[in-house]
């Protein structure tokens, strides 16, 4: 099963849970308190999965990557917070602070074991950076974690569980229907009990909506009334790609897609909560 979503900056309003039942959600420039987080995460489908990125601030200290330090160990804690309040997965990037040295190795195994396990929560790491999939993956099963990968660049990995990391970069700016099929066709060959699919670009919602109805109309159930269905929602995507992009409607990042409630700041009443 392939369960595809976007890589979103605040959480996902109405229209994007109609559509998809999975987002990659980042915070980049703020850590909402834990109470926020949940009344977010009980306004949301149960079936809606989540996986958390790591915030920067999480894993690197003022020391270096994955060094504890007092402020390091307080980012951690809210981590810690933070995912059990969206019941989320983690997602922990890596790029050429993390080495392939015994002693980084050391330490991100450290950091690692101050993360909670649960059998319902995945813990996936993507690394970048010299980590080439020869000596991420081992590693990567040494500690008991999934390792990301690109299904566009990269082997598909073995496993029950898959997670796919597309990225909008350099010349690959966006994710048609024909680099999606390319897609499916990688994941295909894998056979993975669930593979999730993120999508990281200016029109993310759009594409992870027409990979998951690629993905629909490949399994063996469909019938044709559903390959008629799928026809149409393709040729409404393909009519939106030719709008003009500065349209506000045609735009990835409606606010309707997104947070319904607009800004995803911590409310007031929130600031004498408690944390714990």
């Amino acid at each position: 099963m392939i369960v595809a979503g976007a890589t979103l900056e605040r959480p996902p309003g109405r229209k994007y849970v109609e559509a998809l039942r999975f987002a990659e959600l980042t915070f980049p420039s703020s850590r909402p308190k834990r109470a926020t987080l949940q009344r977010w995460r009980k306004s949301l489908p149960a079936e809606l999965e989540v996986a958390l990125v790591a915030p920067r601030a999480t894993r690197i200290s003022a020391l270096g990557a994955f060094r504890f330090d007092e402020e390091l160990e307080k980012n951690i804690a809210w981590l810690v917070g933070a995912l059990s309040a969206t019941d989320a997965h983690l997602v922990i990037p890596t790029g050429t602070e993390l080495s392939t040295s015994t002693r980084d190795r050391e330490r991100f195994a450290a950091w690692l074991a101050r993360i909670p396990r649960r059998p319902d929560r995945h813990v996936i790491w993507a690394p970048t950076g010299i980590w080439e999939s020869e000596l991420a993956r081992p590693f990567a099963e040494e500690l008991g974690v999934i390792c990301a990968f690109d299904p566009l660049e990269d082997d598909v990995p073995a496993g029950p569980i898959g997670y796919a990391r597309l990225q909008a970069l350099g010349g690959r700016q966006r994710f048609g229907e024909g680099l999606l099929s390319e897609v499916l066709d990688a994941l295909d060959e894998a056979d993975h009990e669930k593979t999730y699919v993120a999508i990281q670009s200016e029109r993310s919602f759009r594409e992870a909506k027409m990979l998951q109805l690629l993905a629909g109309a490949s399994s063996e159930d469909e019938d044709d009334e559903d390959d008629e269905d799928l026809d149409e929602d393709l040729d409404e995507d393909r009519d939106e790609d030719d709008e003009d992009e500065s349209d506000e409607e045609g735009d990835l990042d409606d606010e309707d897609d997104l947070d319904d409630g607009g800004d995803f700041e911590d409310d007031e009443d929130d600031e004498e909560e408690d944390d714990d």
